[in-house]
Formats: C-alpha cells, structure tokens, sequence
C-alpha cells in the first residue's frame, strides 16, 4: 500500500493592512491591493494612500499626502483584499477593482499606505514602494530584477506576516531575501481579488511566464522561474511539461529557472511544478504558448477627397501601404464602411490597399487580421475623415447672386444655431428677418495671421419695433466670431 504525505496548512495574523500586489502593465493596465489579514475586520477610513511622482520633489516628503482617501466607514474585513486600479484598466482588473483612480505608479512613483491624515512632512508609513528620494529612472530593482517596479506584477510572498515601512526594505537583493515576486508585465491578473498572507505551510509559485501569456514569435526556448516558501530541507521540486497537447515529460529535482528547449512558433505548453518531500506539498501550474509572427507591416496611411465642394455627401479614399504580404489569408474589416479593393495582402507580398466610396466626416478604425492558424496579426488602425470641403480664402466677397431660397447651400454657407431656413436669398440680397424664427449662419475661410476686416452693405427696411427697448430685445443683423462663439463684432 503506497502512502502518502498529506501537506498541513498553518496561517497566522499578520501585524497590519499590507500591500499584497502591485501591477504596472501595459497602457493603463495598473492596480494596488491592499490585504487585511489581521483577524479582525479594519475601517480604511483610518488609512490613505501617499505618494510621490518621479521621486520627490523633498527628499522625505511626499508631494501627494493622502493622495488617496477613503470614506469613514469603508470596512475591509479580515481576510480580504481592496483593489485600486486605473479607471481605464483592462476588464480583467477592472472586475476585482473596489475604486479608481487615474495617477497610479508608472514604476518609479513611490506609492505609500500611510495613516490617514498624512501632510508632506509629517506621516506614518505602514507600507511602501519605492523610496522618497530622487528619481530612479525607469524603476527601482526588485528581487535582485533592474527596473522590477516597471512593466512587471509584484505579488508579496504568502509568507509575509507584517507590512514594510522602511523605503526600499521589501524590495530585498534577490529572490531569496525579497518580499516579492516578480512576474511578467500583464501577468497575475487572475490572482487580483484574492490573496492569504503570513501563510507558514510550504508553497511554490510559477512567477514566469505568466499564466496565459503568448510569448514573441522566434522564442526557441523558455526559462520556467519559480520561487518556494516554508519549503523542508529534503523538499525537491519536479516539473512536468505538456507540449502540444502530448504526453508529459517530467524531470526531477530541478532548480529554478528551468529551460524548455527548443520550442517554435505556434507551439503550446501545459507546465505544472511540484514541490515534493515524500508527497507533494504545493503545486502551481501555467499554461502559455508561442505566437505566430505577424508578418504584415503598415506603411504609409494617406486620405484623399474625391470632391471639394460644399455639400456634406462628398466621398474620400484611403491608400493603405503595406509589406510583409503572401504568408497567410488576411482579412481586412472595416466595419462595414466604404469599399475595400487594391492590393490583396492575402496574395500579393508588397502593394496599396485602397478604401474607396467613404462619406466625408466619416471616421473609422481598419482591422487587420491573419489566420489564427499560422498568423498573430490582430491590429488596428484609426481612419480620420480629411476635410472635404474648400477653404474659402481672403479677400472673400459675396453678392448673394444665388436662386431665390434658403441662404445655406450656396458657397459654404451652413448653420450655426437657430432654425432652419430663415436667412433667405430674394432678389439676389440675403434677408435677414426680425424676430422668430431666428437663424445664425456662418461662412468660414482659412485662417490668416494679421488684422481682419469685414463689412456688410445693408437695407433696413422695417425694423419692427425699436430695437434694445427696456433693455430686453438687443439683436444683430451681422457678426464675425472665431470657429466657436467668439464674438469679435456685431
């Protein structure tokens, strides 16, 4: 009969509020978490969080005290965790997030959990990232990693039972005396929301590649990093590897990193690591593979109106210039609008993709996608509508010599406010009529440095009642004003 070593599990009180993770991923794709493992349920109201932006501008001070609050009354119970991320963070984050908030670090902000009611100079420092000096640079280094507060998830260790309040003290020298673990820039997201701290039984965590992640094609192999806590003396740790779908390949007693080789694009992988003495202790497991290469490259964007005129139904074209064609079936999608023809990249390797028949005004977004099959290519590109219509330059004159009707139509003449139809060609003047309805109609030209001028030939021939009476009807026949509601005369 085999026997088998069932693994205890022993969790003890940690000593305050800590930091547990930290994110500073790709675009906005940043967060905090705070844990409470104290045993007992904690108001945040009593805590803020401090900060500075690219080392601080005092050496000790804090150029954003209490940047962020919290409401008296905002309970985070023992055991559980609150979540600050970018409000534009991805989904995955933003469904394990509890507030937002828009300045996170960059990776050499230094991010502080201090007692509430902190100023610049005088503070208590619960836990912090970074130091309060100058500028690092890109980042500081973690876990003997450079720059490791910088395109990189930090998960505080299980083990950690107390929070950190000297600068830089967490960070440690390596992976051996950090309170960190250092993984892959967009990684850990899985993890965001849930977290045990001063965990004392024995764990092991794969801290790269991270779960879920595609790395570059060309890799031709992956170092597997792993870290373990609490781990016994006779504790070795095995690993198994499922390539493809296969049969796993297991190695024994094997040291952290551990070099999948050779691997090739489009190769997919199963990793589990077990942390064994007699029984299997902890594990961890990942699953990443290696992308198709994209081999399309955009060029040159150019857009170009088909027709000039005033009228809003003019059409432009845009040219898409490309390289990198003929390696797979690519789908250009542009949601619909205009008409896609030119060179197909599906089988020609170097060419023009043109969009025709597009409405002036129209913006767009142009996807570019490959075969999943043997191509990453999932890309877009933003289309922005040129200006179709002619610049009316100076000097500019108007003698109204349009059919008798509506003013907007003829040259560019269009509406600004009020309604329709009520400035009327008649007999080659423009009639500007009293009271309501009432429309402003504007005709715009280049801009131009220097003094401007204008002036207007009119007829008053009945002006109704006297204008400006009791102070309560002033009215215009004409101004001039900038492209928004500035208004230079009347």
């Amino acid at each position: 009969m085999a026997a088998f070593l069932v693994a205890s599990f022993s969790f003890a009180q940690t000593t305050d509020l800590l930091i547990s993770k930290y994110g500073e991923g790709s675009g906005d794709n940043k967060f905090l978490e705070i844990y409470n493992g104290t045993g007992s349920d904690i108001d945040l109201g009593n805590y803020s969080i401090s900060s500075c932006s690219n080392g601080c501008d005092i050496n000790g001070e804090f150029d954003f005290p209490d940047n962020i609050t919290f409401a008296p009354g905002t309970i985070l119970a023992n055991g559980d965790v609150y979540v600050i991320s970018d409000p534009d963070a991805a989904m995955e984050i933003a469904d394990e997030t509890d507030v937002t908030f828009g300045f996170l670090s960059n990776g050499d902000d230094a991010y502080a959990l201090t007692l509430a009611g902190a100023t610049a100079n005088t503070y208590t420092i619960i836990d912090i990232l970074g130091d309060m000096g100058d500028d690092p640079g890109s980042g500081w280094a973690v876990a003997g990693i450079n720059n490791g507060t910088q395109n990189a998830t930090l998960t505080r260790k299980a083990s950690v039972c107390s929070p950190n309040p000297v600068p830089l003290a967490s960070f440690g020298t390596d992976a051996a005396d950090s309170e960190w673990l250092v993984g892959d820039i967009d990684s850990g997201w899985d993890t965001i929301g849930a977290f045990v701290g001063c965990d004392t039984s024995p764990s092991i965590t794969i801290t790269s590649p991270g779960n879920g992640t595609s790395e570059p094609s060309g890799t031709t192999s992956v170092d597997v990093v792993f870290n373990t806590e609490n781990a016994p003396g006779g504790a070795v740790v095995n690993i198994s590897v499922i390539t493809n779908g296969g049969a796993p390949v297991v190695s024994n007693n094997v040291t952290s990193p551990f070099t999948i080789t050779p691997t090739s694009d489009g190769d997919s992988f199963n990793v589990t690591v077990e942390l064994v003495d007699g029984g299997v202790l902890s594990s961890d497991s990942v699953n990443f593979d290696i992308a198709f290469p994209c081999d399309i490259q955009v060029g040159t964007i150019t857009t170009t109106c088909d027709d000039i005129t005033p009228a809003t139904d003019d059409t432009y074209t845009v040219t898409i210039d490309y390289t990198g064609g003929a390696t797979t079936t690519y789908t250009i999608d542009t949601g619909g609008v205009g008409t896609v023809g030119g060179d197909d990249p599906t089988n020609v390797a170097d060419g023009t993709i043109m969009i025709t028949d597009i409405t002036e005004g129209t913006d767009f977004v142009v996807t570019f996608l490959g075969n999943p099959s043997n191509s990453s290519c999932d890309f877009t590109r933003d289309i922005d509508s040129p200006d179709c219509d002619p610049a009316l330059t100076l000097p500019l004159y108007d003698d109204f010599s349009y059919a008798d009707g509506p003013l907007v139509g003829n040259s560019q003449w269009t509406n600004h406010s009020g309604g329709p139809d009520d400035l009327l060609v008649v007999s080659g003047q423009a009639l500007v009529q009293h009271g309501t309805p009432s429309e402003d109609i504007n005709l715009p030209f280049a801009s131009v440095p220097g003094n401007l001028y204008f002036a207007f030939d009119m007829i008053v021939q009945d002006p109704g009642a006297p204008i400006g009476t009791g102070g309560t009807d002033f009215e215009y026949f004409a101004h001039f004003k900038d492209d928004g509601f500035g208004f230079v005369a009347q």
